[in-house]
C-alpha cells in the first residue's frame, strides 16, 4: 500500500492532470453525469489541489478561510468546503490512520470539522467536497453530522464506511470502476442510504494511480 500512496503523491505533485487551470474549471462536457451540479462538485474537488484557485460558475473563492489543504467557496447562502487529497509525505501519516479507521483522531479531520461547524453557526448551509483522502475527511464529517451534504470522488478506504449501513442519505460518492481506494464502498452499496455511483475509468486497470485520479471526472 505504501508504494501506491507514494505513486499518488508523485502524480499529485508533478502530473499535468493536477494542474487545475481555467480550461478545466470553465469547461463543460463529460460522459459520467448529466447533472451540472455534480460536475461542479467534481470541479470543486479538483480545485483543492490547485495553487491558482479561482471563482467559477457563481462559486466565489473565499481566500480568507482557505488553506493549502482546504478550498472554501460560497454561492448564495451555501458554503462549499473542498478538502485536498494526499499531496505530501505528511499526508501519508493521515492516510495510514484513515486506513485503520482512526480518521476522527487526525488533525486534518478535527480542523475540517470545526471549520464546517463554524460556518453552520453563522447560518450557512454547508456542503463538503473532496477527492481521495479529502473525500474520506468529508465522509467522516457527513457521517457525524447528517445536516451536511457530502460529495466524494474516489474516496480513500476506511472501515468506517460500514457506519453508514442503513443510513447517511446526505452522502454522495462517485467512484471509478477500477479504483483501488474506494473498493470498500462496493459491498455495501445496496445496504446503505448513501448515493454510490460507479463510472467507467478512462484508463487501463493496471494504471493504478490514473484510475484513482480526480481527472476521471472531467
Amino acid at each position: 500500500m505504501s508504494s501506491l500512496i507514494l505513486d499518488e503523491i508523485l502524480r499529485n505533485k508533478y502530473s499535468k492532470r493536477y494542474q487545475i487551470n481555467k480550461d478545466v474549471i470553465t469547461g463543460g462536457g463529460t460522459d459520467w453525469t448529466n447533472d451540472p451540479f455534480e460536475l461542479d462538485m467534481a470541479k470543486l474537488a479538483a480545485v483543492a489541489y490547485s495553487n491558482n484557485r479561482m471563482s467559477f460558475n457563481g462559486y466565489k473563492y473565499i481566500e480568507e478561510f482557505s488553506t493549502a489543504e482546504t478550498a472554501v467557496y460560497q454561492k448564495n447562502d451555501t458554503v462549499y468546503i473542498s478538502f485536498r487529497g494526499t499531496s505530501n509525505l505528511k499526508d501519508v501519516v493521515t492516510d495510514v490512520k484513515l486506513i485503520k479507521g482512526e480518521e476522527r483522531t487526525t488533525n486534518r479531520f478535527q480542523k475540517s470539522y470545526k471549520l464546517a461547524q463554524d460556518f453552520k453557526a453563522k447560518g450557512f448551509k454547508v456542503v463538503v467536497v473532496g477527492h481521495s483522502m479529502g473525500a474520506t475527511i468529508g465522509f467522516t464529517i457527513g457521517e457525524r453530522d447528517p445536516t451536511i451534504e457530502v460529495y466524494g470522488f474516489n474516496i480513500g478506504s476506511t472501515p468506517n464506511i460500514m457506519r453508514c449501513i442503513g443510513r447517511c442519505p446526505n452522502i454522495h460518492l462517485f467512484n471509478t470502476s477500477t479504483d483501488f481506494a474506494s473498493v470498500l464502498t462496493r459491498p455495501i452499496k445496496k445496504l446503505t442510504k448513501m448515493t454510490i455511483k460507479t463510472i467507467p475509468s478512462k484508463y487501463p486497470f493496471y494504471k493504478i494511480a490514473s484510475n484513482h485520479s480526480v481527472a476521471n471526472f472531467f
